[in-house]
């Protein structure tokens, strides 16, 4: 949409899909990404990064620690995310700017129970999951162990208001827990879903907490291999070299609690509270990396797709050329 006091390219439809099990973390890892853009929005920068709330228009911006509620059922949160231009460093608006300002929409949605069944049952489910230009899959290192008989009561919301630290014990609580071999079916019904699509899917892999983990690598398969096992990092392995599939996958590691130190030796966490252990030392890791590669992705598709004609193919070069790429991150 162009007018005249802004210009933005609206995605209407759903831009990313964040999924994983239920209590993974991806309230905690989209509240964490408008924590992580305030670096990127420096004076002398040609563009300028924001998200909002979709539903009441309020700008996620966040002095101290975020409230974070698990998501319920197929009720959960949708966000817009946007870039725009710095009007106080550009002076004049050109043709580079209004091809590399977007919109996306972000949406998160839980399902109650077993995953595994209700992702192949679930038809809201895999409209949601076709729908969507993009899915960031979160993979949750801690979510390994026995089954509980049952699962625990849903916190209410009106209690503990403001007490994030008791919010979060609710959410610890409440996490599902797999096999390795029940994660890996979670996540190949979810390939076999999005492989089944006419347009190539973009698929970030995000595995969080990384902070916790202990591990030296800061290579991303391997993590997966020693987290989620072999046959984890197979069946991705596999996915990228069926070009029948139509999905661009990568990896990334993040926190969203981040470290202490500048070294990232030190996890910014508190085993006995399971929060963040000092709160004005909050900064996330790595978190924005792959909303940043999904949406560049998500552009350039769009910006490529455009080519549709004769004449609009001979100004395509110029067109990539003149896209202003998102910020390079740590992956």
């Amino acid at each position: 949409m162009i007018t005249n006091n802004s210009i933005v390219n609206e995605l209407s439809d759903v831009s990313i899909a964040l999924w994983g099990p239920h209590g993974a973390g991806k309230t905690w890892l989209v509240k964490s990404l408008a924590k992580s853009l305030e670096k990127h929005n420096g004076e002398a920068s040609e563009l300028r990064y924001g998200i909002r709330n979709a539903n009441t228009g309020e700008d996620l911006y966040y002095e101290g620690i975020p409230e974070v509620f698990p998501t319920v059922g197929m009720v959960g949160e949708e966000w817009i995310f946007g870039r725009k231009v710095n009007t106080r460093f550009v002076k004049k608006v050109s043709y580079k700017h209004k091809i590399s300002v977007y919109e996306h929409r972000i949406e998160i949605r839980d399902v109650e129970g077993e995953l595994t069944e209700k992702l192949k049952e679930h038809e809201d489910i895999q409209k949601y999951i076709r729908g969507a230009k993009s899915v960031l899959l979160i993979l949750d290192p801690f979510q390994f162990g026995d089954r509980p008989p049952e699962s625990s009561p849903m916190p209410n919301r009106d209690d503990d208001v403001g007490n994030t630290e008791s919010n979060v014990s609710h959410i610890k609580a409440e996490k599902t827990i797999f096999t390795e071999e029940d994660y890996c079916r979670l996540v190949r019904d979810l390939i076999k879903l999005l492989s089944n699509s006419n347009n190539t899917k973009n698929l970030a892999i995000c595995v969080t907490k990384y902070d916790r983990l202990g591990i030296r690598t800061r290579d991303p398969w391997e993590v997966i291999d020693i987290k989620f096992g072999t046959q984890m990092l197979e069946l991705f392995r596999a996915t990228i070299k069926d070009p029948s599939k139509n999905l661009n996958i990568r990896p990334f590691l993040v926190s969203s609690f981040g470290y202490l130190d500048k070294a990232q030796t030190q996890p910014n966490f508190n085993q006995n509270s399971g929060f963040i252990q000092k709160k004005d030392a909050w900064e996330p890791f790595n978190v924005e990396a792959p909303f940043f590669w999904l949406f560049e992705q998500t552009e350039r598709q769009i910006l490529n797709q455009a080519s549709q004609n004769i004449f609009q193919k001979l100004f395509e070069r110029d067109r990539i050329q003149s896209y202003i790429p998102y910020p390079k991150t740590w992956s």
